[in-house]
């Protein structure tokens, strides 16, 4: 199972790929089945963030300050609407 959490958080290195909003909340819930409740409040908050940003049309509000040491990008392109109905 956890194969399926490192697998989705991977992924969040390639949202010019895959829609922004949906990696991160895959990744949040992935990390949450197994346990890494840290890393899936991350994520989530994130999820989050990108939600209001894509209401907004620009990511000028997001913060990045929890991935400044990784390497998820910190430019996304921002879907023109939500890929994920919660």
């Amino acid at each position: 199972i956890s194969a399926a959490a490192k697998l989705s958080v991977s992924l969040l290195r390639h949202t010019e790929l895959i829609p922004a909003d949906k990696a991160f909340y895959e990744a949040g819930l992935a990390c949450r089945a197994v346990g890494w409740e840290n890393m899936a409040f991350i994520f989530l908050n994130h999820f989050l963030d990108l939600c209001d940003a894509v209401d907004e049309g620009t990511l000028d509000a997001l913060d990045h300050s929890d991935f400044l040491d990784t390497d998820i990008p910190f430019e996304v392109p921002v879907p023109t609407k939500l890929c994920v109905t919660v």
